[in-house]
């Protein structure tokens, strides 16, 4: 979800963007060799990325408000609150 000034961004699925795949090359001692997702052994892996990418009109002068929030059903959930001000 996400909100900007409390009002929700309408059909945000429709900005949704998933990549090809491509090579990621592990290295030791990373957040991916100890992470909260499980351990990876150091190496080249294949990789691919999803996610949401909003592109917003200039904000008018003054503060704002940028809400997001978002996971993975039973086992990732983050949210994040932006305030912004705009001179």
């Amino acid at each position: 979800a996400c909100e900007v000034d409390g009002v929700p961004i309408a059909n945000l699925k429709s900005y949704r963007v998933p990549s090809g795949p491509w090579l990621l090359d592990i290295p030791p001692l990373s957040i991916f060799t100890e992470s909260i997702f499980g351990s990876y052994a150091p190496g080249v892996r294949t990789s691919m990325g999803d996610g949401f990418y909003l592109y917003l009109e200039p904000l008018s002068p003054g503060g704002h408000t940028i809400h997001l929030h978002g996971g993975i059903t039973g086992s990732f959930d983050t949210e994040v609150l932006y305030h912004l001000t705009v001179e």
